[in-house]
């Protein structure tokens, strides 16, 4: 893995300095964002294998975590704001504009070793299309992660208990490790794809 220290610095400089054509609500959202959530894509970055697929990507910070070897990174997001800033801090990733709330995802059977879905599933109404499709891309792994308190903004769901996050992350495949991370709020659930 690649230490976090160079990226830090540089993820701040292109913040701090946005291009003229970035909209200046979502670089200060997404600049507070980045430093809230690095260590909640600490955890994440332990179960990355082989390519990756960031389903609601926002602006790829989860690519902070290898950078600069992006080769290996795809995201997904509705926003296209979002996708524009990516583009801008990981020109080495792919990105592509989505609704994966109500549309298949654009790629096909097993295009991705491992399929990642953080901070998304609370404000989806809808899991009945997602979730098959985070199963039907992914190779072997899927990662997830909620909060552990989901009464958030913009959240649909209620509190998810450790033991309801376990049943649902079981309806994807084989629950390889579950943790609850207290300290950043969050449950993580990494599971090994069925056949």
């Amino acid at each position: 893995m690649v230490s976090l220290t160079p990226l830090r610095e540089d993820l701040s400089q292109k913040l701090a300095n946005p291009q003229s054509s970035w909209d200046k609500e979502w670089e200060g959202m997404w600049a507070r964002y980045y430093w809230r959530l690095h260590p909640h894509f600490q955890s994440v970055k332990t179960f990355l294998h082989g390519s990756v697929l960031d389903v609601g990507c926002g602006p790829g910070f989860l690519a902070a975590s290898v950078f600069p070897n992006l080769n290996w990174y795809t995201g997904i997001d509705i926003s296209p704001m979002a996708i524009e800033i990516g583009r801008m801090l990981f020109p080495g990733a792919k990105f592509h504009v989505g609704d994966v709330e109500n549309n298949p995802l654009p790629f096909s059977n097993d295009s991705f070793s491992t399929v990642v879905c953080t901070e998304l599933l609370e404000h989806i109404h809808r899991h009945d299309i997602i979730v098959p499709e985070l199963v039907r891309v992914a190779q072997e792994y899927i990662v997830i992660t909620v909060p552990i308190n989901m009464r958030g903004v913009g959240h649909v769901y209620p509190e998810w208990t450790h033991e309801q996050f376990h049943s649902f992350a079981a309806k994807m495949g084989t629950v390889m490790e579950i943790h609850s991370y207290y300290e950043t709020h969050h449950h993580l659930a990494w599971i090994r794809k069925t056949r």
